[in-house]
């Protein structure tokens, strides 16, 4: 028996799902600002075409999780990504 885990798991209080593409605009909102990317070694990440690189590339290898905390607001108030 083969064991196929759910693409979101979700409560009240958190939501854990796989990222697909249509959460690009969402996470751009917040990956778009340089100052987050200061200290990283992809430094120009926060272009949108590098994020749309590095996003769809672990999206079709399902290696992200976006990791919401819903009292925190909307997704792109407060996301946390997993790789």
């Amino acid at each position: 028996m083969k064991f196929v885990a759910p693409n979101k798991l979700e409560n009240d209080k958190v939501v854990l799902k796989l990222i697909d593409p249509s959460d690009f605009d969402t996470l751009y909102q917040v990956a778009k600002d340089p100052l987050i990317w200061e200290q990283h070694p992809n430094k120009d990440r926060w272009k949108e075409e590098v994020f749309r690189s590095f996003l769809m590339l672990h999206w079709k290898a399902k290696q992200l999780i976006l990791f919401w905390i819903k009292r925190l607001g909307n997704v792109s108030e407060a996301p946390g990504i997993m790789v």
